[in-house]
């Protein structure tokens, strides 16, 4: 997600396959080469709902490179969390990829996830 304006597009993107659909967004994170995502997914499969998500988003990010062709390098992973104390562990992996992968130090610090809103920065 290295051009300028693509998280913020895919924020969007994000919101408008959220409406479309009854699953719930539980945690994101945005990292350069990948995204997280927690979700409950409700009557769509994960493929049908990132597919609306994605789909709109690469076309945005090939107009502007003026380039045709997929963008995702790997399908979406799925895994079931079957309950509140392994949803929260998947909540922390997710806010703290950044922090993992030495973009920034602590998790607050970083404005492309959740985690400002959780701790009510944001």
């Amino acid at each position: 997600m290295d051009v300028e304006g693509a998280r913020d597009r895919y924020l969007q993107c994000l919101k408008t396959g959220l409406a479309r659909t009854d699953a719930r967004l539980i945690a994101y994170c945005l990292m350069s080469s990948h995204v997280h995502l927690v979700l409950q997914l409700g009557n769509r499969t994960l493929g049908s709902f990132t597919r609306s998500v994605n789909v709109g988003w690469a076309n945005w990010l090939n107009k502007k490179k003026k380039r045709i062709g997929t963008v995702m390098a790997d399908r979406p992973h799925s895994v079931l969390c079957d309950s509140d104390t392994y949803a929260l562990e998947l909540v922390r992996y997710v806010h703290n990829n950044p922090v993992r992968a030495g973009v920034v130090s602590r998790a607050a610090e970083c404005s492309w996830s959740s985690h400002r809103a959780y701790i009510g920065l944001e």
